[in-house]
């Protein structure tokens, strides 16, 4: 478990001088997370009903504060992972260079998380989950969900009990198709699909990750092919195609 203190001072993001925020310091955390991860903290972008302690989160405060034009953020990730430029976060808009064609939108489901409804998935035309809750969350690098829709998923896309996947095949991997508020979203191998090379070996993941959850956590797999717009004034979720 997490332990630290809370604290107020004056925080500034991207340029934006936000006062009176209050964020946690961690003086224990559990695992290795900090230790090999290459950053220093975590910027929650949630809204405030998951909030610890009742804490207002930093975008809140930044629109409470009339620090943007409109309440609206929006996440580009580059697909390639080896890029000087991980990607862009830009508060209070969106950013065209990045994106193509207009954003669609879905309406939150339940506020807390950035969660909306999925109408369905369906891998190579075939129907493997249909109704479900989902989640858009930069903090995961997979998609995640549970066992009785990733399973199927990964075995069509013919992955190992340990997600491992013939790197010489995977150029005949089906498209898998996300149906959101009626718009089809696909993904190919080329996002769902990790190719690492260990050893100088090539080593194919599946990008795909069983879990409890109740929901489907839509993380990097699918957000590196579709730039994202989180607008907390109409509680909704928008995308387009990442250029």
């Amino acid at each position: 478990m997490v332990s630290g203190t809370l604290s107020t001072d004056v925080v500034t993001v991207a340029g934006l001088t936000v006062k009176n925020q209050t964020f946690a310091e961690t003086h224990k955390e559990p695992g290795i997370a900090f230790l090999a991860a290459q950053f220093d903290g975590i910027l929650g972008l949630g809204y405030p009903e998951i909030s610890v302690d009742g804490v207002t989160p930093v975008f809140l405060n930044i629109v409470n504060q009339g620090l943007v034009s409109e309440p609206v953020f929006s996440v580009y990730l580059n697909p390639n992972s080896s890029a000087e430029e991980g990607g862009e976060l830009i508060l209070g808009g969106s950013d065209p260079k990045y994106y193509e064609g207009n954003f669609t939108y879905v309406n939150v489901s339940k506020k807390g998380y950035w969660q909306y409804p999925l109408q369905s998935i369906t891998v190579g035309g075939k129907l493997v989950a249909e109704d479900i809750q989902a989640i858009a969350d930069t903090g995961t690098s997979l998609i995640v969900g549970p066992s009785e829709i990733i399973d199927p998923i990964n075995k069509d896309i013919h992955a190992d009990s340990d997600g491992s996947v013939d790197c010489d095949k995977i150029d005949k991997l089906p498209v898998i198709d996300f149906n959101i508020n009626g718009v089809s979203y696909n993904l190919t191998y080329h996002e769902y699909i990790l190719q690492v090379n260990i050893f100088g070996f090539p080593r194919c993941t599946s990008g795909f990750q069983a879990s409890n959850l109740p929901f489907l956590i839509m993380g990097d797999r699918f957000l590196i092919r579709y730039y994202t717009v989180y607008d907390m004034g109409n509680n909704r979720v928008g995308f387009a195609r990442s250029k």
